[in-house]
């Protein structure tokens, strides 16, 4: 047994005689306060979270190691995979017979593989594995530390044709990639596939299923799942990414009329072709609350979707659409899949009022995604394509009724702002954007659009380019401040406070005039370190807005001796 206490727990300094209060807690709710702690989405160190809770003291200790169901759900490969023998030895005894939660990565793209040890425990107790959520990676050819790559192939193949008496929930990715990227030697190694029928077609309590296999070589192999009824009957979720063919796609999914989540990346020939062969013309799923499509040939999406009947406020998430059949573009076809799309589109917000919207246009696509905060439901994020010869989708979407709950719209990866009206959000109060839209939305019609406006954020670009306050922006800032205040609907704040200290290159002071107005940034210096300023202007100090003139600090950069650079904006720069 391990009783070496953590350095961090601190002893109390005097014994009072009196018990602390979580010393006169129950037994059964100390343990159930255990068993949440070993919860997945509580903590990804749950395994140090559990040894460390049984080295607080003895009471707990022998609560802790007597308690086999808390060590079953601990079989954490990213904790034990580097940990030593004889720890993994004590985990596993003091689990016992009880169900088992196996979770983590047998092998990563660098290399590291889990100890033989754990997948000989795998084997030997797979009758007991409640929830499985396991990812391997294999390279082709073989180097010299990929040479069990092969066995571990065959090893999954028996293994996933085992009977799964407790099995409720299967998650399974497997990645497959040459061993040197750079070779220009052709490699086809045999795709490795789920057996089938998986689980030697027994998996009773099975309600959670996703396989993903992921390669750098396309393969025209496609999923297969020989099980009987009953095993699909129960599932709730459902997750695939490798190639299915659709038409026992929808099999499939007639099979699970309690079916919650459904998730499918990608498909092996194209669906539209196969409609007046496939005998099922509905699939009503009415639990059904999220549809994820990623990576679907475009014209494959509205067949589809016609044929699934889910709960009403269905989250639709369709994103990377596969455009290799644009160039056979059929404008029926294009717009019968955008009529599909509004279709859920204005089904999901009636049923889910949205408060925060982030709407892009990149010229190939627009892409809009509730960004309101829930914690209780996945949210509707969708890409279409915009048709260079038909742009309507983009105009019908930003004028329908259904966005009237939106107070937060993020527009700042918005082309051509100033060419579409704005109209169905009449009720935002923050306006999200780029600093170019200061001069974009002066050409559209100021008197329409956005009528409760009172707070304008600066968006921070995007990962890859940073915006940055140039002096070509001080009049647009200044023209759009004006040109609210003359229409009667002036700003109560201008937000800079998402550009980084070192992107303020110009000075505002020009915006004292609209009184009242507050304006925020991002402040540097060495004894605050970086946080938001504030000015309100018409107090008279629009020095303040003369961010030139601040000393500025760049996150990452050190002088000589490991302490910050200050830069001053005009050139100067020194160490302190």
């Amino acid at each position: 047994m391990f009783t070496d206490m953590p350095t961090h727990v601190k002893q109390p300094e005097h014994d009072t005689g009196a018990p602390a209060p979580i010393a006169r807690l129950y037994e059964d709710i100390l343990l159930k306060i255990f068993l949440e702690n070993t919860a997945k989405t509580y903590s990804w160190k749950r395994l140090t979270t559990a040894r460390h809770t049984s080295q607080v003291c003895q009471r707990w200790r022998t609560m802790m190691i007597h308690s086999p169901s808390i060590w079953g759900k601990l079989i954490d490969l990213d904790d034990l995979g580097y940990s030593t023998d004889d720890w993994f030895r004590e985990v596993i005894s003091r689990a016992g017979q009880a169900l088992l939660w196996i979770a983590g990565p047998i092998k990563t793209w660098n290399q590291r593989t889990a100890p033989d040890s754990i997948l000989t425990f795998v084997s030997q107790n797979w009758e007991n594995v409640q929830r499985f959520d396991v990812s391997d990676f294999h390279r082709y050819p073989p180097s010299e530390e990929d040479k069990n790559d092969s066995d571990r192939r065959q090893y999954w193949t028996t293994l996933l044709a085992r009977r799964a008496p407790n099995l409720e929930e299967f998650v399974f990715h497997f990645a497959a990639s040459h061993h040197d990227i750079l070779s220009d030697e052709p490699w086809s190694p045999e795709p490795w596939l789920l057996p089938s029928p998986l689980f030697d077609a027994h998996a009773p309590v099975l309600t959670t299923f996703e396989a993903y296999r992921f390669s750098d070589t396309q393969y025209n192999s496609t999923f297969t799942m020989d099980m009987p009824l009953s095993w699909f009957s129960r599932l709730r979720s459902f997750r695939l990414k490798q190639s299915v063919d659709l038409p026992q796609l929808l099999t499939i999914l007639n099979m699970v009329p309690f079916l919650e989540d459904l998730e499918i990346h990608g498909t092996a020939s194209s669906f539209t072709g196969h409609l007046e062969h496939n005998t099922i013309s509905m699939v009503a799923l009415s639990r059904l609350e999220s549809i994820r499509l990623e990576s679907w040939t475009l014209f494959d999406i509205a067949p589809f979707l016609n044929r699934i009947s889910p709960s009403a406020g269905c989250c639709l998430s369709l994103l990377h659409p596969d455009l290799s059949s644009i160039d056979n573009l059929d404008s029926d076809k294009m717009t019968h899949l955008e009529e599909v799309i509004m279709q859920y589109v204005e089904d999901y917000f009636a049923n889910h009022p949205a408060t925060q919207l982030y709407v892009s246009n990149d010229g190939t696509y627009l892409k809009l995604q509730d960004r309101s905060h829930s914690r209780t439901r996945l949210l509707l994020h969708i890409w279409i394509f915009i048709s260079k010869v038909d742009t309507s989708i983009v105009q019908n979407l930003l004028t329908a009724p259904f966005f009237f709950s939106v107070r937060e719209l993020d527009l700042q990866n918005f082309q051509d702002i100033h060419l579409y009206s704005f109209s169905a959000f009449s009720s935002v109060t923050t306006l999200v954007m780029e600093l170019d839209s200061f001069s974009s939305l002066q050409r559209g019609e100021q008197h329409n659009m956005f009528p409760q406006l009172r707070i304008v954020k600066v968006g921070e670009k995007n990962d890859f380019i940073q915006a940055t306050l140039r002096s070509i922006y001080r009049e647009p800032i200044y023209m759009f401040l004006k040109q609210r205040r003359d229409i009667g609907r002036p700003l109560t704040v201008l937000d800079l406070s998402a550009l980084s200290p070192a992107a303020l290159l110009c000075d505002l002071d020009n915006i004292e005039e609209f009184t009242g107005l507050v304006v925020r940034w991002l402040s540097f210096n060495r004894t605050d370190g970086v946080r938001i300023k504030e000015y309100k202007c018409g107090t008279g100090r629009q020095e303040e807005l003369c961010f030139r003139e601040e000393p500025m600090w760049k996150p990452g950069t050190s002088g000589s001796y490991g302490y910050p650079v200050f830069l001053h904006k005009d050139g100067w720069s020194g160490e302190i």
